[in-house]
């Protein structure tokens, strides 16, 4: 595992699309297929408060203020989108996302963290899968962090 990984990862992995709005559409696609009506505006332009970008894991995700939800996001198109309450106080809409400035910096060094994979098939679950090997007063050191 040689990189962080983002949405756009994911959208390609696990949903056949090449982008983090094609990956929002196909989930919606999906939702309402099963009969869950899922109302989602902004892709082109999103609005109202942004979300914060941290690392969980080896990805990038934002976490959702309203439900505590959390969902993956992507420097290159910094559109947030949450699945556990549907953006509903933003009206559907989705939300800009603050990325830190010294982002690939960070990277670096969550990267030198070293991990052991405990399962998964393939680069995304394993990330998924890892622990930290290291700790620091008691506490892991993995592959996670947050602004501040």
């Amino acid at each position: 595992m040689t990189k962080i990984f983002t949405a756009k990862d994911y959208a390609k992995k696990r949903h056949g699309v090449e982008t983090v709005k094609g990956r929002i559409l196909d989930m919606q696609k999906k939702h309402i297929a099963k009969g869950v009506r899922v109302k989602v505006s902004g892709l082109d332009k999103p609005k109202g408060v942004s979300v914060f970008a941290e690392i969980y894991q080896g990805a990038w995700i934002a976490q959702c203020d309203e439900c505590g939800g959390a969902e993956f996001v992507d420097h290159e198109e910094p559109i947030f989108f949450c699945w556990g309450c549907g953006n509903r106080v933003n009206d559907g809409n989705c939300r800009p996302v603050e990325f830190p400035k010294d982002r690939k910096k960070i990277e670096k060094k969550i990267l030198e963290r070293p991990v052991r994979v405990r399962f998964g098939l393939d680069d995304l679950s394993m990330a998924e899968g890892s622990f930290a090997e290291v700790s620091v007063n008691g506490l892991q050191l993995g592959r996670t962090w947050k602004p501040g």
